[in-house]
């Protein structure tokens, strides 16, 4: 279930923004070079991030170098052959500050400068910064590039739209950030959704018979998409935690299936072809069950009914480990790992939590608080498992 969460929140499709008055600030997981934004900032980097963007950018009709106060240089060239304006190149890097202080101070410097040197031209109105890799206080970096942005947005008035785009691998600096935009705005995160447009081209010998045409091509669309609305008097996601919320929603979006929520009348309106509605709404349904189920055996432990989509992590976790509780709890023998593991993935694609840890060799463990927390106990029996004392131990 975590897994599933965190592959939703971890593709580049879905992404967090900060709304404020004059401009927007957007945190985004993909490629630097795709952004289609008027300027691209890309600082000094250790993973040939700018090598690999000057190479598919081709040759540059001109370029432009500022040097600031402290010696940081910014290149301004074309964008090339790629969709944006401009670039603003820096050999500024934060690895080298190594005093909190001066890492702020630094970072506040080289946000403001890029805003300055792009923000002069009028149509300048999107700037996607690619967020260096080399700072060892991830912390610091994402609140001050965030905060720094905030600052100069609200203090100059600026029409501007922020990215800051990291790449697959920058995943806890990601949290990071995900973490301050819902400090800021207890805010949500959104998804793109791809769409296709097909022309279709009519030649008829009468206007009559390309209207009979297309009505029947309108019909045949009509009956492929169809849209569905799935009702809760006490609200679509009541009791889900933010793992299921966000496994729904990826079971959606990997099916072609577009929820939007009514929050008004406790709707969830679902739009696709017929064939993929009706999975998603067994899913949906089994979800339901599943809490439901959870919730009969288990009134003591506290759940909280969120509405939108999150990141998982942004949360100071939505139940504390201490009070961590499972659909499925799998004991069995080290010997059977590969097997079990198998099964443990399985239950965990169809959208179960799995407690599953190997008996190993004779070492005695106390799983009863596991137990206590648990909707189902399957114990895997095999002749690894009749020979191993720890095994039967604790299946009794």
């Amino acid at each position: 279930m975590i897994d599933l969460s965190d592959s939703l929140i971890s593709s580049s499709d879905v992404f967090n923004t900060i709304v404020f008055t004059n401009g927007s600030i957007e945190i985004r997981t993909g490629d630097i070079s795709l952004q289609e934004v008027d300027t691209i900032v890309i600082s000094a980097t250790f993973n040939g991030l700018k090598e690999g963007v000057i190479e598919r950018a081709g040759k540059f009709d001109y370029e432009k170098t500022y040097t600031d106060e402290t010696g940081t240089r910014f290149t301004e060239t074309n964008g090339g052959q790629l969709s944006c304006k401009q670039f603003l190149f820096s050999n500024w890097t934060p690895s080298s500050n190594t005093n909190d202080n001066d890492l702020r101070q630094s970072i506040q410097m080289f946000i403001s400068k890029c805003i300055e040197y792009t923000s002069v031209k009028e149509n300048t109105k999107s700037i996607a910064f690619a967020v260096p890799d080399s700072c060892t206080n991830e912390v610091i970096l994402a609140n001050e590039m965030v905060n720094t942005i905030k600052n100069q947005l609200e203090s100059k008035k600026l029409q501007m739209r922020f990215l800051f785009i990291l790449l697959p691998e920058q995943q806890t600096l990601r949290n990071r950030f995900f973490d301050i935009s819902i400090a800021l705005q207890s805010i949500y995160a959104q998804f793109d959704w791809p769409s296709t447009v097909i022309k279709i081209t009519l030649i008829g010998f009468t206007d009559g018979d390309i209207i009979k045409c297309q009505e029947k091509i309108d019909e045949y669309f009509e009956r492929c998409i169809i849209s569905m609305k799935l009702m809760n008097p006490n609200g679509i996601f009541h009791h889900w935690d933010q793992y299921k919320i966000n496994a729904f929603y990826k079971y959606c979006k990997d099916r072609c299936v577009l929820p939007q929520i009514h929050r008004s009348n406790n709707e969830l309106e679902l739009m696709g072809t017929i064939n993929d509605l009706r999975e998603v709404e067994q899913k949906w349904n089994f979800f339901c069950n599943l809490v439901a189920e959870k919730l009969l055996r288990m009134p003591s432990i506290k759940h909280r009914s969120v509405t939108t989509i999150q990141t998982a992590r942004s949360q100071t976790r939505i139940i504390s480990e201490q009070n961590k509780f499972y659909d499925v709890i799998l004991s069995y023998c080290q010997e059977d790992n590969r097997k079990c593991q198998c099964l443990a993935n399985r239950l965990i694609e169809e959208g179960f939590s799995i407690w599953a840890e190997p008996v190993i060799a004779d070492q005695q463990r106390d799983v009863s608080s596991q137990i206590d927390k648990s909707s189902c106990i399957i114990i895997c029996i095999s002749e690894n498992h009749y020979e191993k004392w720890s095994c039967q131990k604790e299946a009794r």
